[in-house]
């Protein structure tokens, strides 16, 4: 009997699932417009549709100030800027394994560094973009003060409630023992899966990441 061997198709997806259960970074980003970097997508550039500013006026007439108010759709290009890439030499043998344990012994292994180098460069990113701060910088938070001002901050900026999140490293999530315990409850199962879940609270999901 000959050996079954894995397609390179399957190999992909099973680092796929490995990298997305080893990083943190994704669980919090905006992953809409992923497909379209795929092979078989628009390349690595895509426009994203930038939402008209409407206001609001005074009176009855829908004409007197409406000439400034046409939907006018504008666009900002999001560009596949960064490669990182982890190689490693996958033998016949190796692909003759089941996926449980080609998983363990090869993608797991080779999805952790790229894990790190990708949660290392999301969160040393976001902070030099992020025009609204709560709290000290270069201070770890000791009570959750901090936090409820980072929720309200999101409040009044407009900011839906779904999807947010609070990333904590190791010295933060620390500082933040009790109040963590004390809000600690069952997290639903998909979120039980995901590298570094803490909890989820007040419209809030709670992570740690030793890359912050």
């Amino acid at each position: 009997m000959g050996n079954t061997y894995m397609t390179h198709d399957v190999v992909a997806k099973v680092a796929a699932v490995s990298l997305v259960n080893k990083t943190v970074g994704l669980s919090v980003c905006n992953m809409d417009y992923d497909a379209e970097f795929k092979p078989s997508g628009k390349g690595d550039t895509v426009r994203v549709r930038v939402l008209g500013d409407l206001q609001a006026y005074d009176g009855p007439d829908i004409t007197a100030n409406g000439d400034d108010q046409y939907l006018t759709e504008t666009y900002v290009n999001v560009q596949l800027e960064k490669d990182k890439v982890v190689p490693v030499t996958i033998t016949n043998k190796d692909l003759t394994l089941e996926i449980e344990d080609f998983q363990k012994q090869v993608t797991d292994q080779q999805m952790i560094p790229m894990a790190d180098a990708i949660d290392s460069y999301i969160f040393s990113t976001i902070p030099l973009v992020c025009p609204n701060i709560v709290g000290t910088p270069g201070v770890t938070p000791s009570t959750d003060e901090v936090v409820s001002d980072a929720g309200v901050r999101l409040t009044e900026m407009g900011c839906p409630y779904e999807d947010r999140s609070v990333v904590l490293n190791p010295k933060g999530r620390g500082g933040l023992a009790q109040y963590l315990k004390a809000i600690s409850s069952p997290a639903m199962a998909e979120d039980m899966v995901k590298r570094g879940f803490i909890t989820r609270t007040a419209n809030m999901a709670f992570y740690e990441s030793n890359n912050v």
